[in-house]
């Protein structure tokens, strides 16, 4: 969804035949969630090198005492979708996720 929000959807992804995969997952279980909890997620880049790889960080709250559950990290890499193998960044994905990228 965050890509969708930044003008890069599934669309983008098939005419480009690319796609960013994730190569790492870091996720720390803070607090419990429980039944009928409405929770929130959220989601932003922290950094890309333009060429093949990006990281987000991810948090999800409880919506009712604002507690974090969950804080995330991970690595994408850009992949040749045809041929499920590395594959440097499209210039759009450079450009749109390089200037997504959070202070």
């Amino acid at each position: 969804d965050h890509s969708q929000l930044l003008g890069l959807g599934i669309e983008h992804y098939r005419s480009l035949n690319r796609a960013m995969v994730v190569l790492r997952h870091e996720i720390d279980y803070v607090s419990a969630a429980y039944c009928d909890d409405e929770i929130e997620v959220g989601t932003w880049i922290v950094a890309t090198d333009g060429r093949l790889r990006l990281t987000r960080e991810f948090q999800i709250i409880r919506v009712s005492d604002q507690t974090t559950l969950l804080r995330a990290r991970s690595t994408f890499v850009c992949v040749d979708m045809a041929a499920g193998k590395a594959k440097r960044m499209p210039a759009e994905f450079a450009d749109i996720y390089g200037s997504a990228v959070a202070n």
